[in-house]
């Protein structure tokens, strides 16, 4: 997510950035994803390449939220392992959507108004200052 601004941190607040960002979407995707895929109707579709990407269509129904929606998996080997790289949700790349508010916040604030910014989610959702 931070490719396309990697240039504009020292190293040390991409190091920082890194770390803390991996923990926020742990914290925010992670803590209801267990209940979200026990009561949640996954309907796979048949997996497609996409030049050195593999992309598998999911359908997704949690009746009793009235959810339906389309997610697509994006998978890549890297160094010898198949990985997990993006989510589509209805056609928009999870990734991209990040990269997008990312680069907002560093063209307005610098790397440390990113850090600033992803800190002050860090308390918001449980951590320590």
């Amino acid at each position: 997510a931070i490719a396309p601004r990697k240039d504009k941190l020292t190293p040390a607040e991409l190091k920082r950035f890194q770390s803390r960002f991996r923990e926020l979407l742990r914290l925010v995707a992670y803590t209801d994803s267990g209940e979200f895929f026990r009561t949640a109707k996954l309907t796979w579709g048949a997996g497609k390449a996409d030049g050195e990407d593999a992309l598998v269509p999911t359908q997704v129904s949690v009746p009793k939220e009235d959810l339906e929606t389309d997610l697509e998996w994006r998978w890549r080997k890297v160094g010898g392992a198949v990985k997990l790289v993006d989510v589509n949700f209805e056609g928009d790349s999870l990734v991209k959507d990040y990269q997008n508010q990312i680069a907002r916040i560093v063209d307005k604030n610098g790397g440390a108004g990113l850090l600033k910014v992803l800190d002050e989610k860090w308390v918001e959702l449980g951590g320590k200052k």
